[in-house]
């Protein structure tokens, strides 16, 4: 009866490290995907914006859609206490109201001489979550 007090414990606790591991290399790997994925969809606008479309708006909006899947698939690993703050911050990416957008507006980021700042700021906020 003895020997079951000390293996117990152990192989539970074996058990928690093993899936503690688990779960954070797969946040880990659902971080480096995301992040990727977002450098790749605004390369040529971030970090530096060397080749800021005449239509910034088009070309936000013909990216959306893929950005839009790896938000997605990145936020069931964003733990649940900072879902509403990734939320705002996508939100924020893609909308310039503080009222709810049904799709998508650049408003922001369009004749404005600091766009391109709060773009990139509105970029590394969403990144800052992987």
């Amino acid at each position: 009866m003895d020997i079951l007090l000390l293996i117990v414990p152990t192989i539970v606790g074996a058990v928690i490290v093993v899936l503690g591991n688990h779960l954070l290399s797969r946040r880990r790997d659902s971080s480096a995907k995301f992040r990727d994925s977002v450098l790749e969809r605004l390369d040529g606008l971030y970090p530096l914006p060397v080749s800021w479309p005449d239509d910034i708006d088009a070309a936000l909006r013909k990216i959306f859609p893929e950005l839009q899947i790896a938000v997605a698939e990145f936020r069931p690993y964003i733990m649940c206490w900072r879902r509403h703050a990734f939320d705002r911050a996508w939100y924020r990416y893609y909308c310039d109201s503080d009222s709810e957008c049904e799709t998508e507006n650049y408003h922001h980021y369009i004749n404005d001489p600091h766009a391109r700042a709060r773009f990139k700021h509105n970029v590394e906020r969403l990144l800052s979550f992987a």
